[in-house]
């Protein structure tokens, strides 16, 4: 059976090293990518707690969403294997994610999901609707 897995936060590409500085939020990608990377690739806590490095992260604020796109967003959330909690709490155990969370003033309690792309990229979720 597939799992489906939690993500995280707006889409801001920004690559985790010393030269870098935290990038700006934006708003959500459209609803048919934001709900595709959370079908494919949405991470467990227990995948969260075993992040030991970071390559890039983004984080995408999802609070533009309404009406359709938002109940649509809510079913797709439904489906994910852990709750937010669980989550949020997997992101307080990995400290370079936290880190990275914090140094862009990212609250955890906003913190709805975390993806990872094959690239390795993680992709944060922040202020979606809660199912």
């Amino acid at each position: 059976m597939r799992a489906f897995r939690l993500a995280i936060a707006a889409f801001a590409w920004l690559s985790v090293g010393a030269a870098a500085a935290p990038a700006a939020e934006e708003t959500a990608p459209s609803l048919t990518a934001v709900t595709a990377d959370l079908r494919e690739n949405t991470l467990s806590g227990e995948e969260i707690r075993g992040i030991t490095a970071l390559s890039s992260v983004r984080v995408v604020d999802l609070q533009s969403l309404s009406g359709a796109d938002r109940q649509e967003l809510e079913e797709t959330l439904r489906e994910s294997e852990d709750n937010f909690a669980e989550v949020r709490t997997a992101i307080e155990a990995n400290e370079a994610i936290e880190a990275e969370l914090r140094k862009r003033d990212v609250s955890l309690s906003n913190v709805t999901a975390v993806t990872r792309a094959e690239t390795g990229a993680l992709t944060v979720y922040m202020n979606a609707p809660v199912p």
